[in-house]
């Protein structure tokens, strides 16, 4: 939580608000010129045709090297061990997330339904296992805390993930509707408020709970934070457990999930009534939440021990 809110902290300085402006022109220049697609840039939202992507702090991919360092720093190890996973990992994913950008703008080059899909499904939930990849890599070549890197165990994963969206983006609407009931019977049976109205709001592929209330509307982004399921699938479908126990924990990790998700967001949305300068740094931890709890809920309800990657003469 505290380097949560320390990298917050850091988007919004005015160095970072300065090479934001300058990513944007960077990739606007880019997709009009390199690419031969007419863009227009208008503040730090970059348009092309009907296609509108605004350019924040959040394109830096701080959050990614906030949940690599909350991993390192969660082993109890020396300094010196850290510092080497450090020096070694955090220039990749500086690397990967220069790569993502540039996947972005191909893929806006050739549909903005193709950069949507990688944008706010394919990526989101990829970068969890990226990152908790490069973490395995830390405890295996720095701590020596695996006998050696799980490669079977992260091509599975990595071969699960597409599937494990579908069954996601399956059970969305569902899951959203019940999110939007719990959330609203909260706000008015614990808080108090005077909800006039509840709907779930599509927009592309993004969707909003929007909420009427006497002094005008609010509105929350809900299914990113839902993409936290397709890893945890990922993972446990993967992992060396009986078959049986293995839907046990998918269907607890469903519920853990739902249960964390109602009460970000009513959270969310009582701050968003009482406490507005709040809001922005809630939304940073309600953010490093959507890359960390599938990982985390993984290692909680799964269990992973040394025994599941030893050679198998060994167990």
């Amino acid at each position: 939580m505290i380097l949560t809110l320390l990298q917050w902290g850091v988007e919004q300085t005015a160095f970072v608000g300065l090479l934001t402006e300058a990513l944007a022109r960077l990739l606007a220049f880019g997709i009009s010129q390199g690419l031969g697609v007419p863009a227009r840039l208008e503040g730090l939202v970059i348009e092309v045709g009907a296609d509108r992507q605004a350019v924040t702090p959040n394109c830096f991919g701080l959050i990614a090297i906030t949940a690599y360092l909350a991993g390192l720093l969660a082993v109890p190890t020396d300094w010196a061990s850290r510092w080497r996973g450090i020096r070694r990992d955090v220039p990749l994913l500086v690397l990967a997330n220069g790569l993502r950008i540039i996947l972005l703008v191909a893929l806006g080059a050739v549909s903005a339904a193709s950069r949507q899909v990688g944008h706010v499904i394919i990526l989101v939930a990829l970068a969890p296992l990226m990152i908790m990849g490069l973490w395995g890599l830390w405890l295996t070549r720095d701590l020596r805390a695996l006998p050696h890197y799980p490669r079977w165990f992260a091509g599975l994963v990595a071969l699960l993930l597409l599937p494990a969206i579908g069954v996601w983006w399956l059970f969305l609407y569902p899951y959203l509707l019940a999110l939007l009931v719990a959330t609203k019977a909260i706000l008015i049976g614990l808080f108090g408020l005077p909800i006039g109205s509840a709907t779930l709001v599509e927009e592309g592929l993004r969707r909003f709970l929007d909420l009427t209330l006497p002094e005008g509307g609010l509105r929350l982004e809900v299914a990113a934070r839902s993409l936290s399921l397709a890893p945890f699938l990922a993972l446990v479908v993967a992992s060396p457990l009986p078959w049986a126990r293995r839907l046990w924990l998918c269907m607890l990790g469903l519920v853990t999930l739902f249960a964390l998700h109602t009460a970000e967001s009513t959270s969310l949305i009582v701050l968003g009534r009482s406490a507005q300068a709040l809001v922005s740094p809630a939304e940073a931890l309600s953010d490093f939440l959507t890359v960390a709890t599938g990982p985390l809920m993984w290692f909680l309800l799964a269990a992973p021990s040394r025994a599941w990657w030893a050679p198998a003469s060994a167990r």
